[in-house]
């Protein structure tokens, strides 16, 4: 191997090695908790969805890392809820949803169904999908805590960081996922809204929050963030079509 091309391969190994600390680092519980610490000092709105992911776009321009913004409907199910979908799956019947309900069964959606979207007014929800060379693309929330509901079983206390199914963004097939909470487990499905892109006339993602990742963190602390339970692909509904054309089964236990 010849000394020019032997650099290349040097610098090619620091720079995938760079890139392996910073995406650590960047799903790391550590790390997105600070920045939902810097937005709540700062006197932004921890609440805002929108906020939320222009300031993590912002930082991770710095470390090699893309986030794009991805428009989603998140439903969190409190523990009654999510006993009935982890055994009989997600969208109850009628009757399902009144004995629930009458059980105590809760939930909460955030980017409300039939969401009013236009240049005015958006009321929807965004995440912040973050890729790299080499990467599975994978979701950052740190806005979910506004979805806690402590009077109905319902803690969203940490950041939700997962991997994307295939056809996730095509609004094909959802993520879903479970949380262990006080009484038992909160559901978490996240479905994506292909085409939505109402937030962008949001003052919260037009203006400039001058994030920047600063110098004084030591990567080698960072523990990689890993859930107990990480968001798996898991049928939305039977009547949903999944890549091949035929409708989805019930979801895996």
């Amino acid at each position: 191997m010849g000394r020019s091309a032997k650099l290349k391969k040097e610098r090619n190994e620091a720079k995938r090695r760079l890139l392996d600390e910073n995406w650590a680092y960047f799903t790391s519980g550590r790390f997105l908790g600070e920045v939902q610490r810097l937005i709540r000092d700062s006197g932004a709105n921890l609440d805002s969805s929108v906020t939320c992911a222009k300031v993590l776009q912002e930082i991770a321009g710095e470390l090699l890392l893309d986030i794009q913004p991805v428009s989603v409907e998140v439903t969190v199910y409190n523990s009654i809820f999510t006993e009935h979908i982890a055994e009989h799956g997600l969208n109850p019947s009628e009757e399902d949803m009144h004995r629930l309900g009458e059980e105590g069964g809760r939930f909460v959606v955030l980017g409300p169904r039939n969401q009013k979207n236009d240049e005015e007014n958006w009321y929807g929800y965004v995440v912040a999908l973050m890729t790299a060379k080499g990467k599975p693309p994978t979701v950052l929330d740190i806005s979910i805590g506004q979805a806690t509901r402590l009077e109905y079983g319902i803690s969203c206390n940490r950041p939700m960081v997962f991997g994307i199914p295939d056809g996730f963004l095509a609004g094909t097939h959802v993520a879903v996922g479970f949380q262990p909470v006080a009484d038992g487990k909160n559901c978490y499905v996240y479905k994506a809204i292909p085409g939505d892109k109402g937030f962008e006339k949001v003052l919260d993602w037009v203006r400039s929050y001058g994030a920047k990742a600063h110098d004084s963190v030591d990567f080698g602390d960072m523990p990689e963030k890993t859930p107990e339970e990480p968001l798996v692909d898991v049928p939305p509904a039977p009547q949903l079509l999944g890549p091949d054309g035929n409708p989805l089964g019930p979801p895996s236990e």
